[in-house]
Formats: C-alpha cells, structure tokens, sequence
C-alpha cells in the first residue's frame, strides 16, 4: 500500500506535535518494511536518512497557510496514494484525490477562546478562528478515520461534532525511553551550572498559553519554603513574557526561572534534579511531560482535570483546579515526607511502563490498513 504522511511538524522543536510526529514515523519504519510510505517534509529535514520503502517530499509550506492548501493537494493528486495521514487537525479543503485519517490531539481551541489566548488584533483573531473551526469541521466529517491520544478526547469529539464514537480510535502516546539514557555521572552538575541553578527546585514543561494556568504555580511559591524556585520550560514567546512580567509584579522573580527551549539531554538532567515536577493546566489532549517526570524518578503534582487522572493514574498526586494553595501543600508534603515521596516515585515508574510509542505506531499502522479496506 502507498501511504502519505503530512511530516510538516517532524522534529522536537515543534514540542508535542513534533515528537508525536518524530516517534510514530521512527517506528513505523522499524515494524512496517512492506508499505509504501512518503513523507511530507519542510526543507530542512530533506536530507534526513530512512529505510528503502520511505522516501521525502519537500512541500516548504507554513502551518495555518494559505499555502498549504494549495500545495498539499498539489502533492497528493500527483502522487496517487491510497492514503494520507495528517497527524494534527490541519488538512488541505482542496485534497479531493485521496481519503485521509486525521489525528486530533484536542479540542483546546474550541473551548478556551477569547483575546487572551492570543496576540492577534481582535480582527485577525477573528478570522483565524474561523478558519480553524472550518479546518477542524472537515477533518471531523471528511476523515475516514479518526486518531485521538485519549478516551477524553474522543468523547470530547462525539459531544461537539455530533460524530459516531466507532470513527474514532484511541491510540495512547508515549515516552521518549532515551530520555533517561542521556544522563553521564558529570552532566547534572554541568546542566545545573549553564542556568545558574544553585537552590532546590519545583519544574514545569510546556507552553504559557492561559489555560497552562501557569499563574497557579507562580503564586504557590508563596507557599514553599523561600528556598524553592520554579523552573520553567518552554519556548519562549510573548505569552512566556507575560509570566515573567507577573512574576516580577508579584514579587517573585527571584524565584522564578524562565529557560525556554532546551533539548533532550539537558531535558533528562533538568527531571532527574527537580524535587517535584508541576502543572496546573485546565486543559490537555493527553500530556507527555508528566510521564517524562516519572521516568526520570521525579514525584509528580497535577491539576484534577480528567486527562491527567486518566493518563497518570496513581503515579500523580492531585491538586484542585486553580488552587496554589493545594499546589503549595502537595509539594511541601513530597519534599518532607521520604515515605510519600518514594512512594509516589514507585507507582510514577510503574506507570509509565504502560506507554510506548512503538504500540502507538503499530497501532495506528492497523488504522491505516482498516481505513484504506474501508
């Protein structure tokens, strides 16, 4: 079969979406050597190395664009595929020539709107959104399958879009295992030095969108010992200034720690140093850092929101949403109490033996083949 992948995203700077992508590309090409595949790509990633049934195609079109509706379908009708999968909502309105199955990784956008959420003019953000709910319509309705990383996320899907839950599968992501192979005996005190960590610290990975209620974090420190900082990781942006200007109104940017992008390696060091990983987001489609957390040994606090119960289990303790104060009692409790602490080490390592990216691709290897009999 001859199978098409939208590998725009491909690469780690794209945070979730771009190792989703990475992951599930790597081991389709290590259990699938019968297939068909061409992936998508942007001009950087021209030269990356494959087995022989993969092959690249460059189509140099931003994200959101008006170009990748013109260029994506261009590709497809030339290349006569049984099949394409685009991994996140975005799918070119003018593709008529070949079926598709769509990953959809939530449906954030849909239910945190407002100007807050953005740095677009009122009008802009207007038509953006627009444009979003007409991209995501089409790849609901048009899509021959759909691809979710949880339970919560598919329900999510039935109730807004109305769509039978049999369209949809579930296919759990994983963890990077090569994460915790990157650590040497030096690199921690290496790591630590570069950002001038000297003080314990809390950590949190991700983006500063509203809905990460990062705000939450902040002022739980008030709360900690005067010792404890919070580290912050993610690229940095304009939403990423905004707690850096909070934390300097409240007080607390001394205790506040802002890296923005790191890569892997320092990733690994970073979690295997925190005392307790963090986050206080109201929304997410599935959430990989706290499962990175665990499987570096590092105790992991959370917003009470369904995904994160249903990813992380017993390997998370759980705080209300929006209650800093809850944050801030959790996180004392870890660091003083070895008994709670080691415990919830335990279940965190045994937790994240239930996720593996080579299932998800194999998986999703199998959607493929049922969509195209379909």
């Amino acid at each position: 079969m001859n199978i098409a992948i939208d590998a725009r995203f491909y690469g780690l700077y794209h945070a979730g979406l771009g190792r989703y992508t990475k992951n599930l590309i790597h081991y389709l090409s290590r259990i699938d050597t019968d297939d068909l595949f061409t992936l998508f790509v942007l001009e950087k990633y021209r030269n990356e190395s494959f087995p022989k049934n993969f092959s690249l195609q460059v189509v140099d079109a931003p994200h959101h664009s008006i170009a990748e509706q013109i260029k994506l379908p261009l590709a497809l009708a030339k290349g006569r595929y049984d099949l394409v999968h685009f991994p996140h909502f975005i799918v070119p309105i003018l593709n008529f020539s070949t079926p598709f199955v769509v990953t959809i990784h939530d449906l954030i956008k849909h239910k945190h709107v407002g100007l807050d959420a953005t740095t677009l003019s009122p009008f802009m953000y207007a038509v953006k959104n627009k444009a979003y709910r007409l991209d995501m319509w089409w790849a609901v309705n048009r899509s021959r399958h759909i691809i979710t990383p949880t339970h919560f996320v598919k329900n999510d899907i039935v109730d807004w879009f109305n769509v039978s839950d049999s369209k949809i599968s579930v296919t759990y992501e994983g963890i990077d295992t090569d994460l915790s192979n990157h650590q040497t005996i030096n690199e921690p005190l290496h790591v630590l030095e570069k950002y001038g960590i000297t003080n314990k610290f809390v950590m949190y990975v991700g983006n500063a969108y509203p809905y990460k209620r990062v705000d939450v974090l902040i002022d739980a420190l008030n709360d900690m010992p005067e010792d404890i900082t919070l580290l912050l990781v993610g690229s940095r942006n304009s939403f990423y200034q905004k707690i850096e200007d909070m934390a300097k109104q409240k007080g607390l940017s001394h205790r506040v720690n802002i890296l923005g992008y790191v890569d892997d390696e320092e990733l690994s060091v970073l979690y295997s140093q925190a005392s307790v990983f963090v986050s206080a987001s109201a929304e997410e489609g599935f959430g990989i850092p706290p499962l990175e957390a665990m499987s570096a040994s590092c105790p992991v606090v959370l917003s009470d929101i369904p995904v994160h119960r249903e990813v992380c289990g017993d390997g998370a303790l759980y705080v209300n949403e929006g209650d800093s104060q809850g944050f801030a009692r959790k996180v004392n409790d870890l660091n003083s109490n070895s008994t709670l602490r080691n415990t919830q080490i335990n279940l965190g390592l045994g937790k994240v033996t239930e996720y593996s990216w080579e299932r998800m691709a194999t998986e999703t290897l199998s959607l493929y083949h049922s969509s195209i009999k379909h």
